[in-house]
């Protein structure tokens, strides 16, 4: 299974070809972390979720951030958003879904 793990040191893989910058992040399976590891390129670091989930581009995270979200993730993705990237276009999309949320629990039936 892979992982995401920090890149601390900038490399080019030998297998892909691409390149990674300090700070980024790079998924790899456990024993290419190892190997990656032991040449000072990688460090494992816990990621947080919500963080992890605004580190896309404003698209991808309007896409991962559904009507099945919770109150309270909405909220807490909203506050992380609003002190970091601050996009509208993804602020715009979580107030409309807790709007959403808030009009569903309103209803009676």
């Amino acid at each position: 299974m892979a992982n995401k793990y920090v890149v601390t040191k900038t490399f080019i893989d030998k297998n892909t070809k691409i390149l990674h910058d300090k700070g980024s992040f790079y998924t790899a399976d456990s024993e290419r972390f190892e190997e990656l590891k032991k040449l000072g390129y990688l460090e494992e670091q816990k990621i947080d979720p919500m963080e992890d989930l605004l580190a896309g581009t404003a698209n991808e995270v309007i896409d991962s951030i559904t009507e099945k979200t919770s109150l309270e993730d909405l909220d807490t993705i909203y506050k992380l958003e609003s002190e970091d990237k601050n996009r509208k276009t993804v602020l715009k999309h979580i107030d409309s879904l807790r709007q959403d949320e808030k009009d569903e629990s309103g209803k009676t039936e």
